[in-house]
C-alpha cells in the first residue's frame, strides 16, 4: 500500500509539472505578440487568458489540501506568502520604470503622473474603472492576479 501511495504523487507532480510547462507556452505566445510575430492571430490575448486560469488551477490544487478547514492563521500566512512573492519584485519594476517618463515624453500633467504613481505602486489600478492609470504599463497583470485574490 505504500508503494501505491508513492506512485500516487509521483503521478500528481508529474501532472503539475506537465501543467506547469503549459504555463511556457501561453508566456511564449504573450512574448510572440508582443515582438510582432504572428500578430494578426492575437496570440498574445488568447495566452494571458490561458496563463491566468492555468495559473489559478495550479494555485488552487496546490493549496486546496491546506483550505479543508479555513482558519484566519491560515489565511494570514496565504496572504503573507503572495505578498512576499510578488511585491519586492514589483517594486524594484516600479523603481526602474521612474526614468522612463522622464526619458520618453508622455502628454500628462504632473498630478496625472502622481496619481499613476500611486495606483501603481499600491496595485489597485484594476479596481478603477477608468484608462490607463498604470506607472508600470506591464504591472497591470499583478493588480488583476491581487484583485482575484
Amino acid at each position: 500500500m505504500k508503494n501505491l501511495k508513492i506512485m500516487t504523487d509521483t503521478r500528481e507532480v508529474d501532472l503539475l509539472n506537465t501543467l506547469t510547462s503549459f504555463r511556457f507556452i501561453a508566456a511564449l505566445m504573450v512574448f510572440l505578440f508582443h515582438s510582432g510575430i504572428w500578430k494578426t492571430y492575437q496570440l498574445g490575448y488568447t495566452g494571458v487568458t490561458f496563463f491566468f486560469i492555468l495559473s489559478g488551477f495550479i494555485l488552487a490544487y496546490n493549496y486546496s489540501e491546506r483550505f479543508h478547514v479555513l482558519d484566519s492563521s491560515k489565511l494570514k500566512k496565504f496572504y503573507i506568502a503572495r505578498f512576499a512573492k510578488i511585491y519586492p519584485l514589483h517594486f524594484l519594476t516600479f523603481f526602474l520604470a521612474i526614468p522612463y517618463y522622464f526619458i520618453v515624453p508622455l502628454n500628462h500633467s504632473p498630478i496625472m503622473y502622481v496619481f499613476q504613481g500611486i495606483t501603481n505602486i499600491t496595485l489597485i489600478q484594476s479596481y478603477l474603472p477608468v484608462g490607463n492609470v498604470s506607472f508600470n504599463g506591464v504591472s497591470w497583470s499583478l493588480s488583476n492576479e491581487l484583485f482575484s485574490m
